[in-house]
């Protein structure tokens, strides 16, 4: 039985072949910084083919959106301007961020679809209220510099709170870490029969390794990998994969 691992020579991961296999097992899809696979359902969404991140997106979305709405009340003058056009438009944009906050606790896409929109919407509304609408003198110069702070406060406190407390997609999936993970285990049976076309005869060896991570067992070859990663100098994931 061959038996490949992590310390075996890394020569058949330097070829051309090898290299391109490589970067598209560990590549996600392009306008998508999660894995195509079941277990981020509620990480992205997806249009015919195309897959997106669902957070970007709906951010964009909403910012995008809001602006739009503001910027036809500037022109018809429905903007209050001073302080009081400020504090309305503070309070406004924390209306509009507070779903975020429950967002770790309530993984239902449509309710994240949602949170997300807001939260581009509520950036946008803050941005205006406490840049553009504060007076041009010293105190609103104030004003702006603690709004920046407090933006800012805001901003990292948030990215700790999920961090800490949103669920990781991939826990359900054990050692089986993507892209080894069995739900991605097609996209990698779809690269190896691309992989056989591209492979010349100095790729043979490879092209059994990385069938055995397919899950090809006629091959008589298991696979054994925790930092797969650092045979192609990137970033070591760990994982294990033998074959069933």
């Amino acid at each position: 039985m061959a038996f490949v691992r992590e310390t075996d020579a890394a020569k058949p991961f330097l070829s051309q072949a090898g290299r391109r296999f490589m970067d598209l097992l560990f590549a996600f899809p392009r306008f998508a910084h999660h894995p195509d696979c079941s277990c981020f359902d509620a990480h992205v969404l997806r249009i015919g083919q195309l897959v997106l991140c669902l957070g970007c997106t709906c951010m964009a979305a909403g910012a995008l959106s809001a602006t739009a709405i503001l910027f036809l009340l500037f022109l018809s003058r429905g903007i209050p301007s001073g302080w009081h056009g400020m504090i309305a438009f503070v309070v406004m944009g924390v209306c509009l961020y507070s779903p975020t906050l429950f967002q770790p606790f309530c993984q239902q896409k449509p309710f994240k679809i949602i949170a997300r929109f807001l939260l581009g919407a509520a950036t946008a509304v803050l941005s205006v209220g406490g840049l553009v609408l504060p007076p041009l003198d010293a105190i609103g110069f104030a004003a702006r510099v603690a709004f920046v702070v407090i933006f800012r406060w805001v901003y990292m406190t948030t990215l700790k709170q999920r961090a800490k407390w949103t669920p990781d997609p991939c826990s359900r999936c054990g050692n089986l870490v993507y892209p080894f993970c069995k739900d991605n285990r097609p996209r990698v049976v779809s690269l190896v029969a691309d992989l056989r076309q591209q492979a010349g005869a100095e790729d043979a060896a490879f092209v059994v390794f990385a069938a055995a991570l397919a899950g090809d067992d006629t091959l008589g070859a298991s696979v054994d990998v925790t930092t797969v990663r650092a045979l192609v100098g990137k970033r070591s994931t760990p994982c294990h994969w033998g074959a069933e």
